[in-house]
């Protein structure tokens, strides 16, 4: 793993391209701040249905020289292009955890987040990543200016929200669940009976 730069920042959206991920939110906003920090560059990563019409929007936003789309991603080179990014954008519409931000976390990247369904699990505001409360593209330009502004602050939050990774959801954690679960349901009458039967 390597340190994220800031001299010649990534910020990356992972995922599926479809109207629920919000990356058309992650393009407006890039392109409220590219002028402010003339080396960024936005890296959106995946396929899907919005791929035509996010690339049209980065062109109509004169954005498309600082995007790169890169298409799909092999499983096991997600974690090498989490390792180039210097934070990741989840402005998403709605949305369960998704594997990224658990990817991300692990990976130590700062996260900026919508604030819909299981996001606010694994990012806590202002400690482990920046939630949006409006989910806007003026509050993300915002907090993406934040992070690049503040580099030991973003740093920090991608630190911490690494601890927050091993601590609810790393593989100790996950195993000393399933456990208490299988004691619980061996140990107590009738609740084995509540699973299929």
């Amino acid at each position: 793993m390597i340190a994220p730069r800031f001299d010649e920042p990534v910020i990356l959206c992972l995922g599926r391209l479809a109207p629920q991920k919000g990356f058309d939110l992650a393009l407006k906003a890039f392109a409220q701040i590219e002028k402010a920090v003339p080396k960024a560059r936005l890296m959106i990563v995946g396929e899907g249905v919005e791929e035509a019409a996010l690339k049209d929007l980065a062109s109509t936003l004169g954005i498309g020289e600082r995007v790169d789309f890169t298409g799909a991603v092999a499983p096991d080179d997600v974690y090498a292009v989490i390792n180039k990014a210097t934070m990741m954008l989840l402005p998403s519409r709605f949305e369960g955890l998704p594997l990224v931000a658990l990817q991300a976390a692990k990976m130590q990247r700062p996260i900026i987040s919508s604030a819909v369904d299981g996001l606010p699990e694994l990012v806590v505001d202002q400690e482990s990543g920046l939630l949006l409360a409006h989910n806007s593209e003026r509050e993300l330009a915002t907090a993406i200016l934040s992070l690049l502004h503040h580099p030991r602050k973003a740093i920090g939050m991608g630190k911490a929200l690494g601890r927050r990774y091993e601590e609810r959801f790393g593989f100790d954690q996950c195993v000393s669940r399933y456990e208490g679960l299988y004691r619980r349901v061996a140990e107590e009458p009738g609740v084995a009976g509540g699973f299929g039967a």
